[in-house]
This record gives structure tokens, C-alpha cells and sequence, in this order.
């Protein structure tokens, strides 16, 4: 036999060797194959069911409110597609705060996601906070289109006598909640008024001025906004502006009148689910897994058996490698 016919008998236990490092080699580019697909998917976005992986649901102490989708930290390390609400939220400390946009930085006592709502403190100066709130001009109530910026805009008035608001007043329909001028004067403002000298009040910016005393007159330079909308339904002008200036527990809405993802959202909460983001589909969706996430990991165990059981099928085909294969 020539020597290019000639094949190498190679002992036994060579074969054998060759045989488990042929088996090592396939199961090894099987995996690594599984491993580079995986991270290609991750690369290229994220899959529905890892959303929670990449953002996930934070606090900033143990007894704060939950941070979670549509909200985001501003202090996480998570992506900013991990917020969609036009809230900016961060840790201060063991506080989460709020950087509101008429108001300042506020403290959060809790978050309603059923509603799309924050409950706040503001942190003006104690004991007067209107005076830093007094401000030439307002932007337009829609600025930005987030329910943030929506405020009332309200007057300081001064009298030399103190009176009850009382009184009616015929008004366009879409001015009803202007009827009534005790639910849209406040007052007297005690840090405001003078010893016995005069007396201010906070006043609805749209009400009539033949409903308070003759005595009276505007003293504020410009408009004061006071964070919330006018509505029939809900809380007066004057109760508003009593929760502001006694430095109590306020209620702001994060929504946007111009974006569905937040209505979404609303809607997954009452339905007692987390509401997510499918950067594929470009949409929110619900789902009742938030903190539960599979991760990829390594049974060592489970990859020698699957050696063995490569290795055993070698040597069922009766493989035999050329001598210097491997």
C-alpha cells in the first residue's frame, strides 16, 4: 500500500481521547452558538418578558414609594426608555422627590398608578411660599401636554377690613366653577397680612371683582400658580390653595392629554397588572410578572452528561479520526 493510501492505525486509547475532545468541541459550539443568538436578541431589543429585567422596580428607602414603569429614577442606571410619564423622580437621601415644574422640588409621600396621580409636599420656604410662586406670565395650560404644568392661576389681594366671601355670580357655562365666590377666595393669609393694618387673600385670578369688598385691591405683581385644574367635581380653588399654603399633602396628576401609553397603563393597574413596554411592538402591554425573571445560567452537571452522551454516540458510529485531527 502507497503511502498516500496509507492510514494510520492509531491505538485505542488515542481513538478515545480524540473521541471525548471531538465531543467537547461539538457540545461547547453548541453552546456558544445558544449564547451569541441570546445576546444578538438582547442587542437588537428587548424580549416582553425581560422588560422588567431592564427596568426594574425601585424605591429610594424601604418604606418609599415604588419607582416602577411608567416612572423611572432619574438616578438609575436603567435606560430612559424605561419611563414614559413626564414626571422627573430621584432620591434625596432616604426622600423620593419630585423636580415639579411650577412648584420645585417636592417631596413624595405616595404614588396612585390606578389614577396616574403623586401625592406631594412642596418644599417653598416656610412660612410664606406664595411669594416665590409670583411670576410675570404663564405659559399656556397645555404646555408641554403634561398634567404637571396644569395650575390655576390666582391673585393676591389686600383689604383694609376682614370679610366672609359670599356671594354669586352669573357666568359663562364653561366658568360655573366661578359661581360661588367663597370656594374661590381663601383668606385671610395670616403671613401676609398686616398687624390689624390690612388683610390678604388668595384669589381666584378669574373671578369677578364686584365680588369682594369695595375696599379691596390687587397686590400681587403677577399670577400665582396653583398646581392642579379647575373642575365642578372635584376639590374647590379655596381648598386647593388651603392644602398649598398650610404646607399640606397635595395631589397632582402625571398624565398627558395628548398620549395613550399613560391611559394604557391605567387601565393594566385596575386591572391588578403591571403595565410594560414592548420596544418591538412599540407599545405598552400588561402582565402580571414583574420581579420574577429567567436568567441565563450554567449547570456545570448538566453539561458533562451531555459530553458523555456525545461521546457515546461517537463511538456508537464507530467514528475514527485521522491521526492528527485534533
Amino acid at each position: 500500500m502507497s503511502g498516500l493510501e496509507q492510514v494510520y492505525d492509531a491505538p485505542e486509547s488515542e481513538i478515545n481521547m480524540s473521541s471525548k475532545f471531538l465531543a467537547i468541541y461539538l457540545l461547547l459550539a453548541f453552546l456558544s452558538h445558544g449564547t451569541c443568538s441570546y445576546m444578538a436578541t438582547t442587542a437588537s431589543g428587548w424580549d416582553d418578558h425581560d422588560f422588567f429585567r431592564h427596568c426594574p422596580p425601585s424605591r429610594c428607602s424601604k418604606d418609599g414609594p415604588e419607582i416602577r414603569f411608567p416612572h423611572r429614577l432619574e438616578s438609575s442606571n436603567t435606560s430612559s426608555a424605561c419611563r414614559a410619564s413626564c414626571a422627573r423622580l430621584a432620591c434625596s437621601g432616604q426622600d423620593t422627590i419630585l423636580h415639579h415644574p411650577i412648584l420645585g422640588p417636592c417631596k413624595v409621600t405616595s404614588i396612585d398608578y390606578k389614577e396616574a396621580v403623586i401625592n406631594i409636599i412642596h418644599l417653598l420656604p416656610f412660612p410664606c411660599p406664595l411669594q416665590k410662586l409670583m411670576v410675570d406670565s404663564l405659559p399656556p395650560d397645555d404646555y408641554h401636554g403634561c398634567n404637571l404644568y396644569r395650575r390655576i392661576p390666582a391673585k393676591i389681594v389686600s383689604c383694609s377690613k376682614e370679610f366672609t366671601p359670599s356671594g354669586t355670580s352669573p357666568v359663562p357655562y364653561e366658568l360655573d366653577h366661578l359661581q360661588n365666590a367663597a370656594e374661590n377666595i381663601f383668606g385671610p393669609i395670616s403671613c401676609l397680612s398686616g398687624t390689624g393694618q390690612y388683610f390678604s387673600y388668595l384669589v381666584h385670578a378669574q373671578l369677578y371683582m364686584y365680588l369682594l369688598p369695595l375696599d379691596c385691591r390687587i397686590v400681587s405683581r403677577g399670577s400665582i400658580p396653583i398646581p392642579g385644574s379647575d373642575s365642578c367635581s372635584g376639590p374647590t380653588f379655596k381648598e386647593k390653595a388651603e392644602k398649598f399654603i398650610n404646607f399640606a399633602e397635595t395631589t397632582v396628576s402625571w398624565g398627558s392629554f395628548q398620549d395613550g401609553v399613560l391611559d394604557n397603563c391605567m387601565a393594566c393597574e385596575r386591572q391588578k397588572q403591571l403595565c410594560a413596554f414592548s420596544s418591538r411592538r412599540n407599545q405598552t402591554f400588561c402582565t402580571s410578572h414583574g420581579n420574577h425573571h429567567d436568567h441565563k445560567t450554567w449547570d456545570f452537571s448538566k453539561i458533562f452528561a451531555r459530553i458523555d452522551i456525545v461521546y457515546e454516540l461517537i463511538e456508537t458510529a464507530s467514528i475514527r479520526l485521522p491521526y492528527g485531527f485534533l
